[in-house]
């Protein structure tokens, strides 16, 4: 198994093919990649007439790609910042627990005396 770079869980095989896809998939590069491919299909396919349904789909469905891959990258890094900083609350977390019990065992200890 594998652990996760930022958050240090251990991650399946079927997590680690995810994150290494979403990786790929969300980045600049491959909205770039996917752009320069939308515009050579476009002229290569002549779909181009702005009076043409099927230029507007075409072009729907680029943009639609677009801001779902800037979304994703927002998403995908935010989610995993939340990530680390939710298991350092929870790592200081208990560590209170064990000195609000110790703090508490001295306050009985003192009582019996």
């Amino acid at each position: 198994m594998k652990c996760d770079p930022v958050t240090g869980d251990l991650l399946t095989r079927s997590e680690i093919v995810s994150w290494r896809l979403q990786q790929t998939i969300r980045n600049f590069w491959f909205i770039g990649t996917i752009t320069a491919v939308t515009i050579i299909m476009g002229i290569r396919g002549h779909v181009w007439d702005l009076e043409s349904v099927d230029a507007w789909n075409f072009c729907m469905s680029w943009l639609a790609l677009w801001i779902e891959s800037i979304v994703g990258i927002a998403m995908f890094s935010q989610t995993r910042r939340d990530a680390k900083a939710i298991r350092e609350v929870k790592a200081m977390d208990e560590k209170m627990a064990i000195m609000l019990a110790h703090v508490e065992t001295l306050i009985e200890e003192s009582r019996k005396e």
